[in-house]
């Protein structure tokens, strides 16, 4: 009886883990996408149910402000692309294949990136939305008992991390200090690098 509850335990503080997770990775796809109605509150809601923490000390709910600067720092000819083809592709043989490999893994897990908005797969957004939406699946396998699905899941995570996101998300820091560093996407990516660093060292993800 003692070994089930604390198995159940266990089950129950990973699955939570899990959901924080997601929801982190939520708010870097918010935060990076171009202005819509209700977008600056759906960034105010998840900041709200992420809490405060180590990472998040340095970040204020009143910067957000994407109407007035998404244009000229990340939009369409703005200082800084915020697509991975951008920064890395030549990597897997060329734009085009590279495209086609992130797409390969959306479609994969059945995540179709045009519900919100309409970009390119390699767009940042898209790609922490789906990191996002991969975690929620590995949670609630979790929930479920299915241990196959969990590790699925945990696999593709792991991977497209490795090979799409990590690659090029430092190069794409770097680049907004450089162009804007008093804009609020810059002071976001700061905080993103803080929370990615911690993440790849607390599942041992080679930094590229």
């Amino acid at each position: 009886m003692l070994e089930e509850k604390m198995e159940k335990e266990n089950i129950d503080s990973r699955f939570k883990e899990l959901l924080r997770e997601a929801a982190r990775y939520r708010f870097f796809s918010l935060c990076f996408q171009p202005p819509r109605p209700g977008l600056k509150e759906e960034i105010e809601n998840i900041y709200a149910e992420i809490g405060k923490s180590e990472i998040f000390n340095a970040f204020s709910i009143n910067e957000v402000n994407p109407d007035n600067e998404h244009h000229p720092v990340l939009g369409a000819g703005g200082a800084c692309s915020s697509c991975e083809s951008e920064y890395v592709g030549d990597r897997l043989g060329g734009k085009g294949l590279l495209m086609a490999d992130i797409a390969g893994f959306y479609k994969a897990f059945s995540f179709i990136p045009e519900i919100e908005f309409r970009a390119p797969v390699d767009n940042i957004s898209m790609e922490f939305s789906f990191l996002s939406y991969i975690t929620l699946k590995e949670a609630f396998a979790l929930y479920r008992g299915q241990d196959k699905e969990i590790q699925i899941c945990a696999d593709a995570k792991e991977k497209f991390q490795k090979e799409h996101l990590l690659p090029w998300v430092y190069l794409f820091v770097k680049k907004l200090i450089e162009v804007n560093p008093d804009s609020f996407y810059a002071r976001i990516s700061l905080i993103m690098e803080d929370f990615l660093n911690k993440n790849i060292n607390s599942h041992s993800l080679p930094v590229s």
